[in-house]
């Protein structure tokens, strides 16, 4: 294999915080329907819809990663620290706050505002941001009452099924998805090479997929070929030919970890 390279040269550094109080996974809000329709009441607020899925009419034709890329762009957000970008994707809410997840080498040395642009331009700071120091994570949190409801309507959490990530296998057909420019600029088709290696540039187990990478993907999403999200995009090789992302097994320890 390669040497892997990150997806974006940064060293910088973190101010922790607090979060929400638990002894496993939070009750992150989401609803399985689509988004909020005009008229709901302020509880609905607190909600976000899980990204919809893929579903071709002709397999042959269509390309799933553009499929995703147009229905769940939604779910995906550019993350700035100073001069530096990557990408992001939402996780859900907790104590009313709006949990977005990027890759740790992102936000390793910042001291300052982490910047957050959602799909359609809306965009927000927060120094409520904490890296990981066990994965290539970094957790960032906005109170969704710095989001206007007409924009946080728009946005999802991934879609998470635990089922279908238990089952992946070598071989399967992935979608790696994020963007330097835009929070979901860039989504391309691959297959799953590993889905459990430890890495030697990373020191971490992560899952490597064959698939075309660019710089500024990283903290984007990795997703099976309906959508449900499988890690979090951390690294490439030097043909930009295989990448590395942190898998959802170790991202959910994390966050029980950290309690975030």
């Amino acid at each position: 294999m390669n040497k892997l390279l990150i997806f974006i040269a940064c060293i910088l550094c973190i101010s922790a915080f607090g979060g929400c109080s638990y002894d496993s996974l939070p009750e992150f809000k989401t609803k399985e329907s689509g988004p909020a329709e005009d008229g709901q009441g302020d509880a609905d607020r607190f909600n976000l819809s899980c990204a919809p899925l893929v579903e071709l009419e002709a397999p042959n034709q269509e390309n799933a990663a553009d499929v995703l890329q147009r229905i769940s762009a939604g779910m995906m957000v550019k993350v700035a620290a100073k001069e530096l970008s990557g990408s992001g994707v939402i996780y859900g809410i907790c104590d009313d706050k709006l949990v977005v997840i990027t890759a740790g080498h992102i936000l390793e040395q910042t001291k300052g505002a982490v910047w957050l642009t959602f799909f359609d331009g809306f965009l927000v700071e927060s120094t409520e941001y904490i890296v990981s120091g066990n994965a290539d994570l970094a957790f960032v949190k906005v109170d969704i009452e710095r989001i206007p409801e007409e924009n946080l309507r728009q946005y999802y959490c991934v879609n998470i099924d635990k089922e279908s990530f238990d089952a992946l296998k070598t071989g399967d057909g992935i979608i790696a998805m994020g963007s330097k420019s835009e929070a979901a600029g860039d989504a391309y088709e691959g297959s799953l090479l590993e889905p459990w290696i430890y890495v030697e540039d990373f020191a971490q187990y992560m899952m490597l997929a064959g698939v075309e990478a660019y710089p500024g993907m990283s903290g984007g999403g990795l997703f099976d070929m309906q959508g449900h999200f499988l890690g979090i995009l951390c690294g490439m090789d030097e043909d930009g030919e295989t990448a590395a992302a942190v898998p959802l097994n170790v991202l959910e320890a994390e966050i029980v970890s950290h309690r975030i």
